[in-house]
């Protein structure tokens, strides 16, 4: 069995082929997509079932899946520079469904979507995951969604590396949940719909939410991040009508207006209202708050 991860190089990337290496020797072969190679990391290089291939998705002619059973595909951030992250978006999984089609020989894609993709409007920048799974969802003959939830990850913030730590949030108020997933979560359930290409799918495509153990508030994010650093974090919350002015001043104008409808839409009233039941299937994540913190801030 080949599986290729096109790009290999983001976080959820690198998490699925560490699950694959570790957990699913019946991928002979582990193949990640990457522009630059010497940033391929040497626990992978120094691995005999992992290959490394320079090509980008936003470059069709770079792209050869020969040979391939599996894809799993993501999309890149793209942010600085870009006028239209959308239409970036829709290109680099265009690029990836020509890709696999010409292969001849990929059986499933799997592909790192957010939960509100399937909503058409009013999710800001979630409508690239929307316009990304409408180009694949019949790009092989079966195709999962795996919708994930807010990334734990997004905490990483440089202000934790202050004398006096704290966080800026936009989940607001302060004891508002919503779901949230860590990235070796991610890793481990897109390994696990890769590997398991021999057992066929219910419907395809088959979307689901992949959230963690439990959701989370603003409140519950400073007290995990209090209890791994040892130390007292502040949290400063964002008000809804402080948005604009927050993104603003480190985003593009037209990339902040897509966060401010993205993190709108999650709040209370929103498109994605996150304390309204979740519909379709929900998967759940076994990496708590506090050990996703502990992973994150000692890698």
């Amino acid at each position: 069995m080949r599986i290729v991860i096109a790009p290999a190089s983001p976080r959820t990337g690198r998490a699925t082929i560490e699950a694959l290496l570790r957990d699913a020797p019946s991928a002979s072969a582990v193949v990640g997509v990457y522009r630059d190679l010497s940033k391929v990391p040497a626990a992978f290089s120094s691995n005999p079932r992992f290959e490394a291939v320079q090509g980008d998705v936003a470059d069709a002619e770079t792209l050869n899946f020969g040979k391939a059973d599996v894809v799993v595909t993501i999309s890149p951030p793209n942010y600085s520079g870009n006028p239209d992250p959308i239409t970036a978006a829709r290109t680099n999984a265009t690029n990836v469904a020509q890709a696999v089609a010409k292969s001849g020989t990929v059986k499933r894609v799997v592909y790192v979507s957010s939960m509100g993709a399937e909503h058409e409007h009013g999710t800001g920048e979630v409508g690239s995951n929307h316009a990304v799974e409408q180009v694949l969802r019949d790009a092989a003959p079966e195709v999962v969604f795996v919708r994930c939830a807010y990334f734990m990850h997004n905490w990483n913030l440089p202000t934790l590396q202050e004398a006096e730590p704290f966080i800026y949030s936009s989940i607001s108020p302060a004891d508002f949940k919503i779901p949230m997933v860590a990235v070796k979560d991610i890793g481990a359930t897109c390994a696990e719909y890769a590997a398991g290409v021999d057992k066929p799918l219910p419907e395809s495509p088959l979307a689901f939410q992949l959230y963690g153990p439990e959701e989370y508030s603003t409140a519950d994010v400073q007290e995990a991040l209090t209890q791994v650093l040892g130390k007292h974090v502040r949290a400063e919350i964002v008000p809804r009508e402080g948005l604009p002015d927050f993104y603003s001043s480190f985003l593009p104008p037209n990339v902040a207006q897509l966060f401010i409808e993205m993190t709108t839409s999650l709040l209370a009233g929103g498109v994605m209202d996150a304390s309204k039941p979740p519909t379709g299937i929900v998967k759940r994540g076994k990496v708590s708050l506090a050990e996703g913190f502990k992973e994150m801030l000692s890698s």
